[in-house]
């Protein structure tokens, strides 16, 4: 693998650092703070090095709404707490998805180079955690890095046998989880029309919801292998949000505060629900949701092929994780497909 600009050597660097520095410091905020300024230093440095060659930089619509969201992010920190403490952890697990996106979109390969780098990046980062790390599936990042490089080597097949599926579903679910199954499966469905697959999907996590809630305290390994305590966190936020919240959102900075889940005990919570749509709806709004449903619309619309595969995959599991499980990848994909041509193959 060769390195070819600044951008892409920063977005190798950023995975590799933080892994090394992991036997110094455990912490997930530490982790992913460095990642975050290490990604940072990627972008400035590749903007400075493009600047002389390309004085005017082309912004594309994807980019419009990425520097919207930006914008509504730390504009609503007029109306937020002002604290600094959850300012800060929602920046480094917010700041993750962007900042992976901007550093795709400044590298502006606009071929498979970059792409590939992404998947050998990946791959990479699976090795050295469980080098550094273990085989402790929970531990940082843990369980989307299995999961997603299995389905990586899932979907470089063009036909797949059942046996395949099987044992790739059942090594998934033991280290990644259940969810990743998801992603993997949407390889099968390569010609099914994606909108509707999305719809099918969408459908399917609301019933499993409600399931989940129903199934509480009558069966309680039907509601542990659904969605758990997940659902209360969902039933949490929307009790907690007046009307104007739920447009505006309660604001960058928004207090702390502790919530007693009925599976897991006393937790204290920086308004990162395990489900990347509703932290950013409790946080920004129905505004920055609008906003960044219509960044993947645009980006699922204009491409096709594997890689936007895997994208849809993400897309669904991120309706069931929060930003501090690893979304760096649904970032880093968004952007890498919006700096090919509308015609780009994927």
């Amino acid at each position: 693998m060769r390195i070819t600009n600044i951008g892409v050597f920063f977005f190798l660097l950023s995975v590799i650092f933080p892994l090394i520095f992991i036997p110094f410091s455990s912490s997930l905020r530490d982790y992913m703070a460095i990642k975050l300024l290490i990604l940072f230093i990627g972008i400035f440095s590749e903007t400075l090095r493009q600047i002389p060659q390309k004085p005017k930089i082309r912004f594309n619509y994807s980019d419009k709404l990425i520097a919207a969201l930006i914008f509504w992010v730390f504009f609503s920190v007029v109306w937020g707490d002002y604290a600094l403490e959850t300012i800060g952890v929602q920046f480094i697990y917010l700041g993750i998805f962007l900042f992976s996106y901007v550093i795709a979109r400044v590298s502006d390969l606009r071929n498979k180079k970059l792409e590939k780098t992404f998947i050998y990046v990946l791959i990479l980062e699976m090795v050295l955690h469980y080098f550094f790390i273990g085989l402790e599936r929970g531990s940082i990042n843990g369980a989307y890095l299995i999961g997603g490089v299995s389905s990586f080597f899932l979907f470089a097949f063009t036909k797949i046998s059942y046996r395949q599926l099987f044992l790739s579903t059942v090594i998934t679910a033991f280290f990644g989880g259940r969810r990743f199954v998801i992603v993997q499966l949407v390889g099968f469905f390569r010609k099914i029309n994606k909108w509707a697959f999305l719809i099918f999907l969408a459908l399917a996590l609301l019933i499993i919801n409600v399931i989940t809630l129903q199934q509480f305290g009558q069966n309680i390994f039907i509601y542990q292998f659904f969605l758990g305590y997940r659902a209360f966190e969902y039933t949490m936020l929307f009790s907690n949000l007046s009307i104007v919240d739920l447009i505006f959102g309660s604001g960058l900075g928004t207090e702390s505060f502790f919530y007693s889940y009925p599976s897991k005990g006393q937790v204290k919570h920086y308004g990162l629900f395990h489900n990347f749509y509703l932290t950013v709806i409790f946080n920004y709004g129905l505004i920055g949701f609008f906003i960044l449903s219509n960044l993947i619309y645009i980006t699922i619309k204009k491409n096709h092929g594997i890689i936007l595969l895997f994208t849809i995959g993400w897309v669904v599991v991120a309706a069931i994780d929060s930003p501090k499980d690893g979304h760096w990848p649904l970032g880093a994909l968004l952007g890498i497909l919006n700096s090919y041509d509308n015609t780009n193959t994927a």
